[in-house]
C-alpha cells in the first residue's frame, strides 16, 4: 500500500436489505444537533447516510409540527433514516408505514 493512500480507499461498501451504503461514513443521531440543515451539510460533506433525532410516534401521527420537523426528509437520494420512539407497537407500526 502506498504510504499516502488513506485506509478507507479500500472500503467496498455494504447493504442493508436492498439499500446500498457506498461511503465509509454516516452521521449518527444527536439530540438537539441533527436537524435537517445539519443532516444536509453532512450529506454534502460525504456521509453515506444520516439519522434524524427521535420522533415521538403518537405526536407525529397527530401532526405535531415539531415531530414533523424532526422527521423531515432531505431532498435527494436516501436512505432517509428516522428513529421512532413509543411504547405502543400498533402506533409505532403505523408511523413506520408513513
Amino acid at each position: 500500500m502506498d504510504s499516502l493512500q488513506h485506509p478507507t480507499s479500500r472500503y467496498t461498501g455494504f447493504s442493508i436489505g436492498g439499500v446500498a451504503i457506498e461511503a465509509p461514513v454516516g452521521l449518527a443521531p444527536m439530540a438537539g444537533v441533527t436537524d435537517a440543515p445539519f443532516r444536509r451539510l453532512a450529506r454534502r460533506l460525504g456521509a453515506a447516510f444520516t439519522v434524524g433525532e427521535m420522533v415521538a410516534t403518537r405526536d407525529w401521527l397527530k401532526g405535531v409540527s415539531r415531530e414533523a420537523e424532526l422527521r423531515a426528509e432531505l431532498p435527494g437520494p436516501g436512505p432517509h433514516i428516522v428513529q421512532l420512539v413509543g411504547r405502543e407497537p400498533q402506533v409505532m407500526a403505523e408511523a413506520a408505514r408513513r
